[in-house]
């Protein structure tokens, strides 16, 4: 394959990095191996990234988001490229090569993170970018053992991931270690099939009854100098969210993960403090983390309240103002069509959060009822325009909800 030229690679956005992804049990799949100035390191694949890129005169959009149909924890790569699509996939390679090659009639393979920059070190030193906590890998034996955690300062002192196979199957080993317990759980996919406990790394490892032949401090890598160096040296992170040390996008990505509605003109503190209120609520009524189980898109045809928009109408032929990424340039006005579609999607979600809708969930839907002519295509909008039309909606409707708490504590104090 030809070089490419890198003035056709555009970070448009870097995206977030999110506590329960990046430094959960899963975290080994958000982080990317690259080589800078000869030293392997790992950069966060963040969920949302954008990167753009020309490709055979051929603006191709990459977006990162979470769970693909293999893995609902893991990373999907979504593409588009004008009016076509590609699935979400497991890989940017696959997702790249699939429409590169549905577009243009070829069978030609494309490096997903060569042809999008992931090896671009001005990209890379964005990505990097508010990282408090780097990841590494130690080589042991024939693993690659991924250390994601390293906190003196907590109950969770260390955390690390390998692979290997459990019961004839390819599994994930997340191992750590709480004061003097140690603990390693085992998932076939995104699911926990086994948890052990012991004393000791000896212990644990005993308890499962393979690897023995092998250190089994060393399949921690508690051994490993560099680790010891590091476990002395760090305090973050920690694998608890801890809201007073995040930064505001990532709250409001917490936040939305939850389907908590919040005004987009709220601050870093009132957006903390909501935070830190839905955390203890759910530490309270032990209530499962978010987007703990894959999301089924459900029937838009839910019934919902005509007052938001009668109260607070959307502007006539309004359409998003900033700058357009996807297509020709300029805004793409929402038909009432495709607007009436939307809301019965958003609504679904407030319904069962377990159903809820992301932007690239509505999108291929309302591609998908064009494909059975129910809708014009040429009605449906840009992603990014879907984006804005969900934060502005989300305002009207917390507008009123807050309009009736007030109201009906104005009422209570007039009893």
């Amino acid at each position: 394959m030809s070089k490419r030229s890198k003035t056709n690679i555009i970070l448009l956005s870097s995206g977030t990095l999110v506590y329960s992804l990046h430094y959960g049990p899963f975290s080994r799949y958000w982080w990317y191996s690259t080589t800078i100035e000869n030293k392997i390191q790992l950069v966060p694949i963040r969920l949302g990234m954008t990167i753009s890129i020309f490709l055979n005169s051929q603006e191709f959009i990459m977006r990162i988001v979470q769970e693909h149909s293999n893995h609902s924890q893991q990373p999907g790569y979504y593409c588009q490229a004008g009016k076509f699509f590609s699935n979400i996939e497991e890989s940017c390679s696959a997702a790249l090569t699939s429409l590169y090659q549905q577009i243009f009639q070829n069978n030609r393979k494309l490096s997903g993170p060569l042809e999008l920059g992931l090896d671009d070190e001005n990209i890379i030193n964005q990505l990097l970018d508010g990282v408090l906590f780097q990841p590494f890998l130690v080589s042991f034996n024939k693993f690659q053992i991924f250390i994601y955690s390293l906190d003196n300062q907590t109950n969770l002192t260390f955390a690390s991931s390998l692979v290997y196979i459990y019961h004839k199957k390819k599994c994930l080993f997340v191992q750590t270690r709480e004061k003097t317990l140690y603990k390693i759980e085992i998932f076939d996919g995104s699911m926990l099939i086994a948890t052990f406990e012991g004393k000791s790394t000896i212990e644990v490892w005993q308890k499962i009854g393979i690897l023995q032949k092998l250190d089994s401090s060393a399949l921690f890598e508690l051994n490993d100098d560099y680790t010891k160096k590091q476990l002395e040296l760090h305090e973050l992170p920690t694998l608890h969210l801890n809201p007073e040390r995040m930064r505001l996008s990532e709250i409001r990505n917490e936040l939305m993960q939850r389907n908590i509605l919040f005004d987009e003109n709220c601050d870093r503190t009132e957006l903390k403090t909501l935070l830190q209120q839905t955390l203890d609520a759910e530490k309270n009524s032990e209530l499962l983390p978010p987007n703990q189980n894959s999301i089924s898109l459900p029937n838009p045809s839910i019934q919902y309240t005509n007052t938001i928009e009668e109260q607070y109408p959307l502007p006539k032929g309004w359409a998003i103002k900033g700058k357009q990424k996807f297509g020709k340039k300029g805004g793409a006005h929402i038909s009432k069509e495709v607007a009436d579609l939307l809301k019965g999607y958003f609504h679904a979600g407030n319904a069962n959060s377990s159903q809820r809708y992301q932007p690239e969930d509505m999108l291929r839907a309302l591609n998908k009822k064009a494909d059975n002519n129910e809708l014009d295509r040429t009605q449906i909008p840009k992603l990014e325009t879907i984006r804005n039309w969900i934060s502005r909606y989300s305002i009207v409707i917390k507008k009123e909800i807050a309009e009736k708490m007030l109201t009906s504590l104005n009422n209570n104090s007039e009893k």
